[in-house]
């Protein structure tokens, strides 16, 4: 109306822009550009923009935390807020505990949750996070699977008496755990004990361990264990105190996959003693070449466990299974 025209402009993208008109019939149809900033809506919708990933070991963190951004009605991120309220809870059924921090508070209009994990006592098929805030709709994660405790962590020892008449047989107990600190219901067989700390006695000998005399210790001995847990008699035939020390484990021989190294080196691991260094070692770890020789810089793929006094090892720092 006499070389005026006023009109609505609505953008749904937040954030500059340089909008341009243009008008025909006009010398110089370009007009200067308005430097438009729109802002985000009001929060309409939660998006799950970082999944999460299982932890890598049983009880441990989710080795990818979850980020939650929050969107207004056409998609854009509302850095203006600062106050919505998310929390994180378990969708599925399944038998576990979700730890860690599970409410946070909008920043900018994101939530970057931090230690969320996962303790379960056995392997878990379909884990599953359900994310919440008031006025939104439920966002959810991918399924996972959750690891099941890593068995064949440390082992315990009890008697009957810690007085026992020398040369009479006393009861003993060895009771292997898993990393939950639970028995290793998965332990069972014949497993090679290490007995040691006992002393000899004036007439030369040491006592037994079931039906296998003691020598100097400390002393390799075959002992039956069953769903984690064996019974055995210890008899010692010199009195006075001793720091009887037992210890069980296995030896396996692992080979790398064949995207590593097929016929490369192989690891071989023993669990259960304390050997703070992963080298060409009787026990703990060690690497061996392709013609089974010891390899002294083997140490690089050996890593203790949590503490725990025993070891995994790993080609290129990958874990394989059954160890």
């Amino acid at each position: 109306v006499e070389g005026v025209a006023q009109v609505d402009l609505k953008l749904n993208k937040a954030g500059a822009q340089a909008v341009m008109f243009s008008q025909a019939g006009v010398t110089s149809p370009a007009a200067m550009a308005l430097n438009i900033a729109p802002v985000a809506g009001s929060t309409a919708t939660m998006k799950l923009t970082t999944g999460v990933s299982a932890p890598q070991a049983n009880g441990g963190s989710f080795a990818q935390q979850p980020v939650i951004t929050l969107l207004d009605q056409f998609g854009n991120v509302n850095i203006g807020d600062n106050s919505s309220v998310v929390t994180v809870s378990k969708k599925d059924a399944g038998s576990w505990t979700l730890t860690g921090n599970t409410t946070l508070t909008a920043v900018a209009g994101v939530i970057s949750f931090t230690d969320l994990g996962a303790t379960n006592a056995a392997g878990i098929t379909g884990a599953q996070l359900a994310f919440d805030a008031t006025g939104l709709t439920q966002i959810t994660s991918v399924a996972l699977n959750l690891p099941e405790p890593q068995g064949a962590q440390s082992i315990t020892a009890s008697a009957a008496t810690l007085t026992p008449v020398v040369g009479v047989n006393n009861g003993i107990t060895l009771t292997v755990k898993n990393s939950l600190g639970n028995t290793d219901t998965t332990f069972t067989g014949t497993k090679e004990v290490t007995v040691s700390g006992y002393d000899v006695a004036p007439d030369g000998t040491y006592g037994s361990l079931g039906s296998t005399a003691l020598a100097a210790s400390p002393s390799k001995i075959n002992v039956d264990f069953v769903e984690g847990v064996a019974q055995v008699d210890l008899k010692l035939n010199k009195a006075g105190a001793q720091a009887v020390m037992c210890s069980a484990g296995q030896r396996r021989q692992l080979r790398a996959a064949a995207s590593d190294n097929a016929a490369g080196p192989v690891w071989e691991c023993k669990h259960w003693r304390q050997q703070y260094g992963c080298y060409c070692v009787e026990e703990g770890c060690r690497k061996l070449d392709v013609d089974g020789e010891c390899d002294v810089d083997g140490s690089s793929g050996c890593h203790y466990l949590y503490g725990s006094g025993s070891y995994e090892c790993s080609w290129n720092h990958r874990s394989p299974t059954g160890i």
